[in-house]
């Protein structure tokens, strides 16, 4: 199984102020994480190291895939308040999410009875897409 990221002894500090320290982790492909903690406990922090968009002040972080493929969603985005939580994760997921909400529209077309071969051909290759590029 692919490894996507692995930290060893990652440490951050804000102001001569330890966030955290000793963190070793390691995320595998099909695994879910959630990260639970008090407001300033370093969830985000962490999340940022991960994603690159920090680096720790100690240990090492190694990914297993390059960050360009990585899903992120911020905590606050501007331009995706506006949406359901689902339609802005989507918005995140590009061509994955796309090929989901394609699927469902196919599905509700054959539950209306409108099954021709086009529909179970086109259903046939959206889901094989899907079921390829699906990591989580």
């Amino acid at each position: 199984m692919l490894n996507i990221v692995k930290t060893k002894h990652i440490a951050k500090e804000f102001k001569g102020k330890t966030v955290f320290e000793n963190i070793d982790l390691e995320i595998y492909e099909g695994e879910r994480l959630a990260l639970f903690g008090v407001n300033g406990a370093g969830k985000t922090t962490l999340l940022q190291i991960l994603t690159g968009q920090l680096e720790p002040d100690r240990g090492t972080v190694e990914r297993g895939i390059p960050l360009e493929q990585w899903g992120y969603m911020t905590q606050t985005s501007e331009e995706l308040m506006h949406l359901t939580a689902l339609d802005a994760a989507g918005r995140e997921s590009g061509e994955l999410w796309q090929i989901k909400r394609r699927l469902k529209e196919l599905e509700q077309a054959m539950a209306t009875g409108e099954v021709g071969p086009e529909l179970l051909e086109e259903y046939g290759l959206r889901l094989e897409q899907y079921e390829t590029q699906r990591r989580f």
